[in-house]
């Protein structure tokens, strides 16, 4: 269900999205959250991630409690997809974005495309649909 014709229908969010590890910042699905962006990795993220229809990145946390090393940590497991509702470039070379939380994902793999982890791709088709089931069911539900 969309809730502004913006947003892209479920069935349409692509299988592979870039992932923007962050602790400390929560989004969830409806939820709206504002971010800073500074770091060059992430800077080309999100330049990627406006240039497609969809405009998505997935928010995540790490797991500090097994983390392999800085450039590379490990991720929780669940995070959500958001996508980029508004932008602006700052005259410093910054993005303030704002993301839009629209479903929750799975991280089923890591897709090997040698880059550093903010530009890491996850996969998340089997794990979108089964998300998509349960949230149909609970709107018709309720």
């Amino acid at each position: 269900m969309k809730r502004n014709s913006l947003d892209p229908n479920l069935e349409d969010l692509p299988g592979l999205i870039p992932i923007f590890p962050l602790d400390g910042a929560l989004l969830l699905p409806g939820g709206r959250l504002p971010l800073n962006i500074f770091e060059p990795r992430y800077l080309s993220m999100i330049s990627d991630a406006l240039s497609t229809p969809h405009r998505l990145i997935g928010m995540i946390q790490t797991n500090s409690s097994t983390t392999q090393d800085e450039m590379s940590p490990m991720l929780y497991s669940v995070g959500c997809a958001g996508r980029i509702s508004s932008f602006e470039e700052t005259l410093d070379g910054r993005y303030l974005i704002s993301l839009d939380g629209m479903i929750r994902f799975k991280v089923t793999a890591e897709a090997e495309c040698g880059l550093i982890i903010g530009n890491a791709m996850l996969i998340i088709g089997h794990i979108l649909m089964i998300s998509m089931l349960a949230r149909s069911h609970l709107i018709e539900a309720g």
